[in-house]
């Protein structure tokens, strides 16, 4: 990064900017929003890390503690994630330790300490606008995949009404002396055809014994058997 102020994008969603904004204090970085007071009292007791050689040299005899803010602006990409910029407010104690003043030497060293924890690029870079169309393209997935998710839902509770509608009517339709004659009607359609088999089988076998010389009583008895079964439940049903 530059060493210089100016806003950083941060990458990664509010949500985890948030839970990594606790872990930072203990490096000598405190996370403020944007609006809020600049005041150096409400940092952190940690400090920046940096080595004799990251000091400028009218602080190397003192070596100042380091702290600083990391001063959080939300912002909204076009498909409604949040995210945020940020922008550097670094303090170094006064001379022999006594008091904090600002100070523009140590962003480089501000920033170096919150690698670890979070990730961050410049504003328009590739890097960043590869970042937030990837953030837009998984939230259209998930929103896609919702809706899908949705959709599925309703077609499955539109089937099931379907089905307990059916059920229902079925139930209704069976307690009625209509279903009781259609059964009957059924009934004896069936046995009509069944008669009919049973009959052709009887007369096949009538020509296989002109050429045999014996008939087969088995099958001649099973279609006797359906014959008289069904006159009965012909009989039965007034037909």
């Amino acid at each position: 990064m530059a060493d210089e102020p100016g806003p950083t994008i941060l990458l990664a969603p509010a949500s985890e900017v948030r839970a990594a904004c606790e872990k930072l204090p203990q490096s000598g970085v405190t996370c403020i929003d944007a609006g809020a007071p600049v005041d150096p009292s409400a940092l952190g007791s940690g400090s920046i890390p940096m080595s004799q050689a990251d000091y400028f040299l009218f602080d190397r005899t003192d070596q100042p503690a380091v702290k600083g803010f990391l001063v959080l602006t939300k912002l909204t990409t076009a498909e409604g994630n949040d995210y945020y910029s940020a922008v550097p407010a670094v303090f170094k104690s006064g001379f022999a330790r006594i008091g904090w003043t600002k100070t523009d030497l140590y962003y480089t060293q501000f920033w170096e300490s919150i690698k670890g924890t979070l990730n961050f690029h410049l504003p328009n870079s590739n890097v960043t606008n590869r970042y937030l169309a990837s953030m837009d393209e998984q939230i259209s997935r998930e929103r896609a995949a919702a809706d899908r998710k949705v959709a599925l839902n309703a077609a499955r509770e539109e089937q099931h009404a379907a089905a307990a509608a059916m059920a229902a009517s079925e139930a209704a339709y069976r307690a009625t002396p209509q279903y009781a004659k259609d059964q009957a009607r059924k009934a004896v359609e069936q046995c009509r055809s069944d008669m009919a088999r049973a009959r052709a089988a009887i007369a096949k076998d009538d020509r296989i014994a002109q050429i045999a010389g014996y008939q087969n009583a088995l099958l001649r008895r099973q279609a006797a058997a359906i014959i008289v079964n069904c006159e009965d439940t012909i009989a039965r049903n007034g037909n």
